[in-house]
């Protein structure tokens, strides 16, 4: 039990210090339902065997985009189902990389999505 604690502790750990790679967008940022926004990360890990496929965790059924990773920038709609949920502080937005069809990196931000009805309206209070 203790050596699995100390797994998750150091996986934890390993996210934290991996985490960071997206330029855009930024840890936090607001984000609206039916706004067109871009994820850009630094492609130079990435080869010609490598693809990646962009989604939010709380919605993963709905590919935003994807795409040789070598790209390094991609540009969607934000679609109505990626809505942080009430009583959370915020969603995941993951991209997931594969080199030959076989995982090989996941990169992550935490952003707040909300609804396009609020996109006129002043920022909300954390």
């Amino acid at each position: 039990m203790k050596l699995m604690i100390l797994f998750m502790l150091a996986l934890s750990m390993l996210a934290t210090i991996a985490q960071g790679n997206f330029i855009e967008p930024k840890e936090n940022q607001i984000l609206y339902a039916g706004q067109r926004t871009t994820v850009e990360y630094d492609p130079s890990d990435y080869t010609s065997n490598d693809t990646v496929s962009i989604f939010f965790d709380e919605a993963r059924a709905h590919l935003l985009a994807g795409g040789p990773a070598t790209q390094g920038k991609f540009t969607f709609t934000i679609p109505e189902t990626a809505v942080t949920p009430e009583g959370r502080k915020g969603s995941t937005l993951l991209a997931v990389f594969r080199r030959n069809l076989y995982l090989h990196n996941v990169e992550d931000v935490f952003v707040k999505v909300l609804p396009a009805s609020m996109s006129n309206q002043t920022e909300p209070k954390a």
